[in-house]
């Protein structure tokens, strides 16, 4: 009797497993930053609040860059409005779409968690040189792309 596993390569070491592993310790380390700074913020909050432009965007857009569908980013809105960090208003210019504006305690908050984002990063890194940085960048940036499946 053969083993029919014997060709299937071992799923810890894929680059899938490499991945996993390296965005939950850096979503871990990154939540206990956020905490240890004084905010009530998710790695994810902190994510989409980065890409909330000064002058406000539309919600459409804000989900896509923060590769959320349209659910998830409601609710994601929904707490950050319910924080005082964001404000939804409707769209002059189209009354269907929302437009995303941070707050000015949005923005404290939000200058305060990229402090701790960059020490999480700068912890994250050490050890690994500019070079190895780039090309690593350049890779997940190709991997995006080759499974990008995000309506545009």
């Amino acid at each position: 009797m053969s083993n029919k596993n014997q060709s299937l390569p071992d799923p810890t070491e894929t680059i899938g497993f490499a991945l996993h592993h390296a965005s939950y310790a850096f979503k871990t380390s990154l939540k206990a930053s956020l905490k240890a700074a004084g905010l009530d913020m998710t790695p994810e909050e902190f994510i989409f609040l980065s890409t909330v432009p000064d002058d406000g965007a539309p919600q459409a857009m804000l989900s896509r860059k923060a590769l959320k569908d349209k659910t998830t980013i409601t609710r994601l809105i929904d707490r950050l409005v319910a924080k005082g960090w964001v404000a939804r208003r409707e769209n002059p210019s189209n009354r269907r779409e929302q437009v995303i504006l941070i707050t000015k305690e949005g923005q404290s908050v939000r200058a305060t968690a990229i402090k701790a984002a960059v020490q999480t990063t700068s912890d994250a890194l050490v050890g690994i040189s500019a070079e190895e940085i780039e090309v690593a960048k350049l890779v997940l940036r190709k991997i995006v792309t080759n499974l990008a499946t995000f309506p545009a």
